[in-house]
C-alpha cells in the first residue's frame, strides 16, 4: 500500500512559479530554467515507476515516495526516492530520468551522458547514491530501536525506457545493480524468493512506517538565496491560468488576457499560489496588494477573506496564513 504518495514536490511548484515571473540575465534564466527541467525529469521518472510498482502484492508492502530523513550527522538529511518495507526486507529505490545515450562507469563512480554536440555530461554514480542511503536508513532504523534490521537490498533505476545505456564494466547486468523499469517486478520477486523469513510483524511495520512520517522533513528550498535574487526579480501581476501572461487587466467581472483574450473569475487565486511558493505562508493586504498590483484596500481584503484563510492581528496589521488546500476549493468553487 502507498503510505507516502508521490506528490509534485514543492521545489518543482516553486521554480514553476518562478520561472512565469523571473525579471533576469538570460544566463540566470537559463540556470533557473535547468534547474526546473532537472527537479521536472526527477520527478516524472519517479511517477513512472508507479506503473511497475503497482504489480507488487498491495498489502505486502509499504510504499513511500520522496522521504526525507534525519542523518545521524547533526543538522544534516538524507534522501530516498522510493522506500519499499516488508516484513521479510526493505528496497530502496534511487531513480534517474537521464535521457540520450550513457556509458555507465562504475569504476569511477560515474555516468556520462553523451551529447549531440559532442560534448559529455557527468552525473553521480546513482548505484553509489543509493548505497550511501542504505547505510544512512540502517542507522536511522538503530536510532528507532528497531530490534532485529531486515535485509536492506539498494537498486538503481533509469527509468527513461529510451535511453541507450553502455557500461565501461566486464560485470554482468545482475551484478551491476543499474536496472529498467519494467525489471523491478521480476528482481523483487528474487527478493522474495531468497528472503522468505519474516523479522517483522505486523505491529513493528506499522510502527517504522508512522516513524517515517513523522520524522520526514521536506526539503527546504528559498529561491531568493538559491539563485541571488531580490523583490525586484519577481514580475507582479495576477497570470493567464492559460497562457501565464503577465499583468491581467481586471473588468467589473473579469481579469482579461490581453495576449490570448482568455477570461477568468479567478486568476488572482492562481496567482495567490505563486506568491505561496515564491514568499511563503504569511501575507499582509500589503503584501497582496504590491504582488497583484491591486490599487484598492477593500478589494486585496475581499479576496483574502474570500478564501476564509485563518487571521491574527487587527485592521493594518492583520497577518493571514495561506492555506493551498483552501485556495484550490474556493478556485473550484468558483470555476
Amino acid at each position: 500500500m502507498i503510505i507516502k504518495a508521490c506528490d509534485i514536490p514543492d521545489k518543482l511548484r516553486k521554480l514553476e512559479a518562478l520561472k512565469r515571473r523571473i525579471i533576469a540575465s538570460p544566463e540566470k534564466v537559463k540556470e533557473i530554467e535547468g534547474e526546473y527541467a532537472k527537479v521536472k525529469a526527477g520527478y516524472k521518472g519517479e511517477l513512472s515507476l508507479s506503473y511497475f510498482l503497482n504489480f507488487l502484492p498491495s498489502q505486502q508492502y509499504h510504499i513511500f515516495y520522496n522521504v526525507r530523513l534525519p542523518s545521524y550527522q547533526s543538522g544534516l538529511y538524507f534522501q530516498m526516492d522510493i522506500l519499499l518495507l516488508s516484513k521479510n526486507f526493505i528496497v530502496i529505490l534511487e531513480v534517474k530520468n537521464i535521457a540520450g545515450q550513457i556509458i555507465y562507469d562504475p569504476a569511477f563512480q560515474q555516468i556520462i551522458r553523451l551529447n549531440s554536440n559532442g560534448q559529455e555530461e557527468v552525473f553521480k554514480d546513482p548505484v553509489l547514491q543509493v548505497h550511501r542511503q542504505k547505510y544512512q536508513f540502517q542507522i536511522w532504523l538503530q536510532q528507532q530501536n528497531v530490534k532485529q534490521l531486515p535485509p536492506i537490498f539498494t537498486l538503481a533505476i533509469l527509468s527513461n525506457p529510451n535511453t541507450l545505456i553502455k557500461t565501461t564494466s566486464s560485470q554482468n547486468n545482475s551484478q551491476l545493480q543499474l536496472i529498467r523499469p519494467d525489471k523491478i517486478p521480476s528482481v523483487i520477486k528474487q527478493f522474495e524468493n531468497h528472503n522468505n523469513l519474516e523479522i517483522l510483524n505486523n505491529k513493528e511495520l506499522k510502527r517504522i512506517s508512522t516513524k517515517i512520517m513523522n520524522s520526514h522533513v521536506n526539503e527546504g528550498f528559498n529561491i531568493f538565496s538559491a539563485f541571488h535574487l531580490s523583490d525586484e526579480n519577481i514580475k507582479k501581476g495576477v497570470h493567464c491560468p492559460d497562457c501565464f501572461h503577465i499583468p491581467l487587466s481586471k473588468s467589473r467581472y473579469n481579469w482579461i488576457c490581453s495576449n490570448c483574450n482568455h477570461k477568468s473569475k479567478n486568476a488572482h487565486l492562481f496567482s495567490l499560489e505563486d506568491f505561496y511558493f515564491l514568499y511563503g505562508q504569511v501575507i499582509t493586504n500589503n503584501d497582496l496588494r504590491n504582488f497583484l498590483n491591486i490599487p484598492s484596500r477593500h478589494q486585496a481584503k475581499r479576496i483574502l477573506q474570500s478564501v476564509h484563510l485563518t487571521s491574527s492581528g487587527k485592521n493594518r496589521g492583520t497577518k493571514y496564513i495561506l492555506e493551498l488546500n483552501k485556495i484550490k476549493n474556493r478556485t473550484r468553487a468558483n470555476s
